[in-house]
C-alpha cells in the first residue's frame, strides 16, 4: 500500500520518483530496527507502526513543503481504505465536489449569502445517503447555517440542527469542503492526527545523520539545491 502511495506522488510532480528497490531496502531496515515481540500479532503491529512512520520520514525528505500534507493524507486514506474504515462514495465527493448536470431539477437556493457554486455542492451532497435532507436544512436553519458559514473556524464549530450529532469526522469534512474550501487544510490535518497520529503532520527537519543511517554503500545520496 505505502509503496503505491509514494509512487502516486509522481502524478503530482514528475520529479517524485521512488524505486521499488529503495522501498524494499527501507522495509528491510524497518524489520531490523522495529521493536521485537514474541507474540506474532504484536510483532506485526510494531513493524507496521515503525515502517509507516519510516516511509513518511523517508518520503518527506524528497517532497516540496506544499505536498507533504497531501502525502500524509494519502497515506491515511489508503490505510483506512484497506481496513474498510472509509466510505468511498463520501471520499470521492471530498475529492471532486458537486457537479450539477440538471439545473432544472435542482432545489432553489434559499440563502442569498450562498453563491451558486457552493449551493451546487450542497445539492449534490444531499444525494449521498448520509446527507439526505441537508439541502432542506438551509431552509429550516438559515440563520444557524450563516453563523456557521461565517465562523472563523467552521471545522470546530457545531453544525446546525441534527447534523452536529449525525456526522462523523469525514462527513464533517465534506460539509467544510462544500461550503468553506479555504478551511480544508485544517480539517485534513485534524483527520490525519485523529486517524494516523500527530507525528504525521510534523514533517521532519533534515537530519544528515539519519539520512546516512538509512542509506547503504550501494545507494547514492543526491541533493537538489
Amino acid at each position: 500500500i505505502l509503496f503505491f502511495v509514494m509512487n502516486d506522488m509522481g502524478r503530482i510532480d514528475p520529479m517524485y520518483q521512488f524505486s521499488l528497490d529503495a522501498y524494499i531496502e527501507l522495509f528491510s531496515n524497518s524489520i531490523e530496527k522495529s521493536l521485537k515481540h514474541p507474540k506474532l500479532s504484536e510483532r506485526i503491529g510494531y513493524l507496521n507502526d515503525y515502517h509507516t512512520f519510516a516511509v513518511y520520514q523517508y518520503t518527506c525528505r524528497g517532497l516540496f513543503e506544499r505536498h507533504k500534507l497531501l502525502f500524509s493524507f494519502q497515506m491515511c486514506v489508503k490505510i483506512m481504505e484497506n481496513a474498510n474504515k472509509l466510505n468511498m462514495d463520501e471520499y470521492n465527493f471530498f475529492l471532486r465536489g458537486g457537479v450539477v448536470l440538471d439545473r432544472d431539477a435542482q432545489m432553489d437556493n434559499p440563502c442569498k449569502w450562498l453563491d451558486d457554486t457552493l449551493w451546487d455542492n450542497i445539492t449534490e451532497l444531499d444525494k449521498l445517503g448520509s446527507f439526505m435532507g441537508i439541502a432542506n436544512s438551509f431552509d429550516q436553519y438559515p440563520r444557524e447555517w450563516h453563523q456557521w458559514f461565517t465562523s472563523d473556524s467552521p471545522e470546530s464549530t457545531p453544525l446546525p440542527g441534527e447534523w452536529d450529532n449525525s456526522c462523523n469526522e469525514l462527513q464533517r469534512m465534506l460539509i467544510v469542503r462544500s461550503l468553506r474550501p479555504d478551511r480544508v487544510p485544517y480539517t485534513v490535518t485534524s483527520f490525519i492526527i485523529n486517524n494516523l497520529g500527530a507525528k504525521f503532520v510534523e514533517p521532519p527537519v533534515l537530519n544528515m545523520a539519519a539520512v546516512v543511517e538509512d542509506s547503504t554503500c550501494r545507494i547514492p545520496l543526491i541533493f537538489v539545491l
